[in-house]
């Protein structure tokens, strides 16, 4: 044994190991070795330990005493701290949570009050235990129910679940949070238990009557389905209510978490609260729905949502047949569909009271994670919804089309009865519009949802544009009610405008002329142009005021529609209505009122104009007559024919049928003693000229021959309208012979004269170089020369192929180049021209004409000149004792017609003596008999038209102008048939002028 200091230090030291806690009960007497004894049996080890070792101190005597119960303390903590070390390897080394929870009852029952650094020691151990048990067990839950979830066996994933709400319910109770919190929880978490239980009584109904209801609707049996309907919802009911409450508390878990860890008697959350709030919601890092809420969030996905997608499908089916049908304008099957879509929305909305019993509350307000429920309905809901509204619309839109249809196939034709209809249009297209600012709204609205889908997208766009087509639609037929009214109003207008149109129209063809027939002579008549100014002032003067009343009607008609709606007054047939009713506005303003005014002064101003030209034309009548006596002829056929112009004019401007045959009766007669009288002095001054040319002839003077036959022929047709023959014949003789020297001479008139001219000078300087050269034995640079000649002769014959001096030059550079050659070159030039005197005697007369500056001695040469001008005309041909027999005969012949005074023979007997004339020049006889016939014939030539006849030749002259010749020819061959008109020379002038240009 231990000497007295020894047990004192072993004391010392153990108070040292084990500070001092506890003091005495205040004022105990009670024996100290009894006191500790007492607390060894309460297993307070550390209390008797300072309780030994105060009496050890204090009572010397009693050390052994107190060894002996310190000795067996020491031996009973031997066993706890093995115990301890245990522990630590069992929890924190093999990780045996079950067997290291009894190592810690051991240790409670080995000591229930180690010091302070044990018990927080083994307090941190058990807690750590507990914890990691608990999360075993929480984890292991949570694996089945994920399990049973992935099964679809949703009941079971909720039986497990509710397995679990005593998963760390030590911790809570431990921690003594009082009996409000304790209260609030447990409360909850019994009704979470309670509707679990009242789910799974039902937990073998769920998946059969979804899958009825869903094959119901598929298969189209609709009634079938609503009547299904009523069980599903009411079982499903329970699913809702579960969500509900799990949702709720969940949320009520976690208030008092974070009131806990806000009042500072939690870190971080309470592990039991945790735990259920992880059993009833799910953890936050799973990646697919888990806990109670998240069984039945898919127990409603898998079996609820799909019936809802299979309706929302039947519902957008008959939506779309719907529209189809309305817009193929099928109303009534339209009207079918769209009721199915009401029946199917209906049912829908049905189905949609689970998710609102399901909605969880907390606070006042939707707890957020009910999104996870309802995130893939609410696009099937938007899309109800859509389709809902848009069923309404589509159905007043048939209702309204319908209410107007009788109308609107056939529009009222009379104006009060188009007034009512479009006054009930317009209240339409009121409603109509202001259903599309309601559309419009809810369409902006539903656009802003971003789970809005494609297809709700597009049946919004739909709608929009339908309500726009109506809209426009209405618009239309409001136009086409405005256009049918713009007609009904515009026909009269128009009815009268045209009604006044032809009176001013009447008016001015009176003013400018109207066709006529006018009568020329017995049994031939002529349509002509005449005006009468005097009729269009009458016309006028009541024609002005009505002109007056129709543009106040039509100033009217403009300003009503013109202020019609916007559409109405763009659109193309009111446009064109009212450019039509504008038209007769500018028509009646700008045309007709001052066309009236100017027409009406034009026609006083015609009338004047026609007294004042038969006046001058009167004037003009007796200055012709005045010439006549006085034999100024030329006077009288100017003054003639201005009488003639006057008084056609005046009848141009005004006629007077009466005039007319008056003035043409007048100037007739002064025409034919113009033409009788001037006759004798014609034929003896054409006789003399005639006899003057032969002089001119036979003297080869043929410019002067031609000049004093044209002069004769001119003063000829003073009062004969066809040329003399005897003229034609001598001119014959005189132009050919004229036409020869022409073609064979360069004159100053010729386009190329200076050009040509230059050359033949240049080519005949060169010919006399060759030549000068060829006399002085230098042939070389001579045949140069000529070469030179040649080429310069060339050019002059391509212009002018006839040219004497040219072709001349040529033949005498051929017969300077080859002397011995050119006899036989001449020779064969005289052949061939002998040889085209039959195809072209012009040419060969000039061929020979050539030969003869080269040798005109030439045998035959002269006689071939000779003949060659008897066959161009150019010269006359010898006497020829039968064709003097001839003219003889025919002059008797001629001679007895005139002796019997068979005037009506006179025309044959004058033929016969041209003929005479023609085959014998030198017949006097017949010369003087021909003069003779032709002075008693008097005259043919018209000096004037009768006003008729002078009317058809300015229309035929003005035809040939224009290019129309064959209708001016017709007009000329008309005039021709009279007898008065076929000798008036301008007339025959221009029938050879037309039938040259056909």
């Amino acid at each position: 044994m231990m000497g007295g200091m020894a047990r004192f230090l072993i004391l010392c030291a153990i108070l040292v190991v084990f500070p001092f806690c506890f003091l005495w009960a205040g004022g105990a007497k009670e024996d100290p070795i009894a006191l500790a004894r007492s607390l060894m049996i309460e297993k307070r080890y550390n209390e008797a330990l300072v309780v030994l070792a105060e009496a050890a101190r204090k009572d010397p005597e009693r050390i052994e005493e107190a060894e002996d119960l310190i000795r067996r303390i020491r031996a009973i903590r031997g066993e706890y701290y093995d115990k301890y070390e245990d522990l630590i390897k069992v929890l924190y080394e093999q990780k045996d949570v079950e067997k290291a929870l009894s190592i810690i009852k051991e240790l409670e029952s080995l000591d229930a009050a180690p010091n302070e650094t044990t018990k927080v020691a083994l307090k941190k151990a058990k807690e750590s235990a507990q914890f990691v048990y608990n999360q075993n067990r929480f984890n292991d839950l949570m694996t089945q129910a994920a399990r049973a979830l992935e099964q679809k066996d949703y009941s079971k994933a909720i039986e497990l679940y509710t397995s679990g709400f005593d998963i760390g319910k030590e911790f809570f109770m431990d921690a003594n949070y009082g009996n409000i919190v304790e209260n609030r929880v447990f409360s909850a978490l019994d009704t979470v238990r309670q509707t679990s239980e009242q789910f799974l009584r039902f937990r073998n109904q769920y998946q059969t009557l979804a899958n009825n209801l869903q094959d119901l609707i598929r298969k189209g049996e609709e009634g079938e389905a609503r009547r299904a309907m009523g069980p599903f919802l009411e079982t499903y009911l329970r699913a809702s209510t579960l969500y509900k409450v799990a949702s709720e508390t969940v949320e009520e878990l976690k208030d008092q978490n974070e009131k806990l860890v806000r009042i500072n008697r939690v870190t971080n959350e309470d592990f039991f609260l945790g735990f259920m709030q992880r059993i009833i919601g799910g953890r936050a890092t799973s990646a697919t729905p888990e806990g109670i809420r998240g069984a039945v969030e898919m127990l409603l996905k898998d079996r609820f949502l799909p019936i809802l997608v299979a309706l929302s499908e039947r519902l957008r089916q008959a939506y779309l047949e719907g529209e189809v049908s309305f817009e193929q304008a099928r109303w009534e099957q339209a009207t079918l569909s769209f009721q199915q879509v009401q029946a199917f929305g209906q049912m829908m909305k049905q189905m949609e009271s689970l998710y609102f019993a399901a909605i969880p509350l907390f606070g006042g307000k939707p707890v957020p994670v009910y999104w996870e429920l309802v995130r893939e309905y609410l696009p099937l809901w938007i899309d109800q919804q859509v389709r809902s509204k848009g069923v309404t619309l589509y159905q007043g839109l048939i209702e309204e089309y319908l209410a107007l249809k009788p109308a609107l196939d056939t529009l009222p034709s009379d104006r009060v009865a188009l007034e009512t209809f479009r006054n009930s249009l317009r209240a339409t297209q009121t409603r109509t519009l202001e259903n599309r600012r309601e559309w419009e709204l809810f369409r902006e609205e539903q656009l802003q949802n971003p789970l809005i889908p494609g297809v709700s997208v597009e049946a919004l766009n739909r709608i929009s544009t339908k309500l726009a087509d109506r809209l426009a639609f209405w618009e239309r037929m409001e136009v086409e009610i405005v256009d049918r009214l713009a007609a009904l109003d515009l026909i009269p207008l128009e009815e009268r405008h045209q009604a006044v149109l032809a009176s001013y129209r009447r008016a001015t063809e009176w003013f400018e002329g109207v066709e006529e027939v006018i009568q020329i002579t017995e049994g031939q008549e002529e349509k002509l142009l005449v005006k009468y100014p005097d009729r269009t002032i009458a016309l006028l003067e009541e024609l002005t005021p009505q002109v007056q009343t129709l543009l106040d009607r039509v100033v009217r008609y403009l300003s009503l529609y013109r202020n019609e709606i916007p559409p109405a007054r763009s659109d193309p047939r009111v446009l064109l209505k009212i450019d039509r009713a504008e038209g007769i506005r500018s028509s009646l303003e700008r045309n007709v009122l001052p066309g009236s005014v100017n027409l009406a002064a034009k026609a006083r101003e015609s009338i004047l104009l026609a007294q004042r030209y038969r006046n001058e034309g009167n004037l003009r009548v007796q200055e012709a007559q005045a010439a006549i006596a006085q034999n100024r002829f030329e006077q009288a056929r100017e003054s003639l024919g201005a009488a003639r112009a006057r008084f056609s004019l005046s009848l141009s401007y005004q006629e007077d049928p009466k005039f007319r045959r008056e003035s043409d009766d007048l100037l007739l007669s002064l025409n034919a003693a113009i033409r009788d009288a001037e006759n004798k002095l014609v034929v003896a001054e054409v006789r003399q000229l005639i006899n003057e040319a032969k002089r001119f002839y036979y003297l080869n003077a043929f410019d002067d021959a031609e000049n004093i036959l044209l002069r004769a022929q001119t003063r000829w047709r003073a009062t004969q309208a066809e040329d003399n023959p005897e003229i034609s014949y001598w001119l014959g003789f005189v132009r050919a012979a004229l036409f020869v020297k022409s073609s064979r001479e360069l004159l100053p008139t010729d386009p190329l004269y200076v050009e040509m001219s230059q050359l033949l000078s240049l080519a005949r300087k060169d010919f006399e170089t060759g030549r000068s050269l060829l006399e002085k034995g230098n042939r070389r640079e001579a045949l140069d020369a000529f070469t030179a000649a040649e080429e310069k002769i060339r050019t002059v014959l391509l212009a002018f192929p006839f040219n004497q001096q040219a072709s001349v030059l040529a033949l005498r550079i051929a017969q300077l180049k080859d002397r011995d050659g050119f006899a036989t070159l001449f020779r064969t030039k005289f052949r061939e021209a002998q040889a085209k005197m039959a195809t072209n005697p012009q040419e060969a007369y000039i061929d020979l004409k050539d030969l003869e500056q080269i040798d005109p001695n030439f045998a035959g040469l002269k006689e071939a000149i000779y003949n060659a001008e008897i066959k161009l005309g150019i010269r006359i041909p010898p006497p020829d004792p039968k064709a003097l027999a001839e003219s003889e005969e025919l002059y008797r012949a001629a001679l007895r017609i005139v002796t019997g005074n068979v005037r009506a023979q006179f025309p044959i007997a004058l033929e016969q003596l041209n003929r005479a004339i023609e085959l014998n020049p030198d017949n006097t006889k017949a010369v003087e008999l021909k003069d003779r016939i032709q002075i008693d014939t008097g005259g043919q030539t018209s000096i004037v038209l009768s006003s008729v006849a002078e009317e058809q030749y300015r229309l035929a002259e003005k035809r040939y102008i224009e290019g129309n010749y064959f209708e001016a020819l017709a007009i000329v061959q008309r005039l021709l048939q009279n007898k008065e008109s076929k000798n008036y020379p301008p007339l025959l002038e221009l029938k050879r002028r037309i039938e040259s240009r056909i």
